[in-house]
């Protein structure tokens, strides 16, 4: 899919591996490829923002993933990241609210709290489990959503969000009474 960023996860724990890593992902396709860098990493005394600033400061865009907190979501920020990856039923899980943490972070971004170089940065939201969490994820603020719809071995997953958000039992049996009277036109006419 042309002109559309795609985010490529580091696998090292090593926050400098992190940045080689990351920058050979990122000639893959510079003009795509985003590196996803997970917040809350720290080897050998390194934090995972080290990657992040590192990356940022040579125009590797970064998208700082696993963030649970608007406190996390701001390391992110500040560290030059791009995108920032709050995962919504990951939060909830833990006790925390998830519409309240994608509010404060796009109060945050609303409000310039950074102090990195002025650029746009966006709120990815997912972790999704529910139709339902769709739509308090963009009324909270998020600028992208992203829902499952596959299994990773590639098939149709289930009651996916997604399937769960356009299926209604009155939809279904709205279109097989449009089918039926099509169905009855054609054989009159033919």
């Amino acid at each position: 899919v042309p002109n559309i960023p795609i985010s490529v996860q580091v696998t090292e724990q090593d926050p400098r591996k992190m940045v080689q890593q990351g920058k050979e992902y990122h000639s893959w396709g510079p003009e795509r490829i985003v590196v996803k860098i997970p917040m809350g990493v720290v080897h050998k005394g390194t934090p995972s923002t080290y990657a992040i600033k590192e990356l940022a400061r040579v125009g590797i865009p970064v998208n700082v993933t696993s963030c649970m907190t608007r406190d996390q979501a701001y390391a992110g920020i500040t560290a030059g990241a791009r995108y920032l990856s709050l995962f919504w039923g990951r939060i909830k899980d833990s006790g925390g609210n998830p519409e309240a943490e994608t509010r404060a972070t796009r109060e945050m971004i609303e409000k310039g709290f950074h102090f990195s170089e002025p650029q746009p940065k966006e709120i990815i939201v997912g972790s999704l489990r529910e139709p339902e969490n769709v739509f308090q994820a963009m009324q909270a603020g998020a600028h992208i959503i992203t829902v499952p719809f596959l299994k990773k071995d590639g098939s149709p997953l289930f009651g996916a969000v997604v399937e769960r958000m356009i299926s209604h039992e009155r939809t279904v049996s709205t279109n097989e009474e449009f089918y039926e009277k099509a169905k009855a036109i054609r054989q009159d006419e033919a």
